[in-house]
């Protein structure tokens, strides 16, 4: 009911009128001294620092992957090789106990 009425009101534009008495035409109305403290957002010299540390960012970014890049082409190729070796023989140690674990399981079943 009372939806239908605001609706109502709105149609005839009546609430404007009321809105613009009570507002604009209102002899007891108070003026607001205007608001001296509204920014005008950040200015680029303070949006300059942001645009450092970026590329201070991007730069060890650089650094760290020409790091990376000579440590695994130079240094992973040399430990590699010995870790070659060692997989191979724990890969024969597994294989063997994986053939005792298969021969004891089918001596359980017969």
């Amino acid at each position: 009911m009372i939806i239908k009425s605001l609706l109502k009101l709105l149609n005839l534009y009546r609430l404007e009128d009321l809105k613009e008495k009570w507002w604009t035409e209102n002899p007891n109305k108070a003026e607001c001294p205007p608001d001296v403290s509204v920014t005008e957002g950040i200015s680029i010299e303070n949006m300059g620092g942001v645009f450092v540390i970026i590329f201070i960012g991007i730069a060890l970014s650089i650094i760290t992957l020409i790091i990376e890049y000579i440590y695994y082409k130079h240094f992973y190729k040399e430990g590699n090789k010995d870790d070659k070796s060692a997989a191979s023989a724990s890969t024969v140690v597994a294989t063997s106990s994986e053939k005792k674990k298969s021969s004891h399981f089918a001596q359980k079943i017969t």
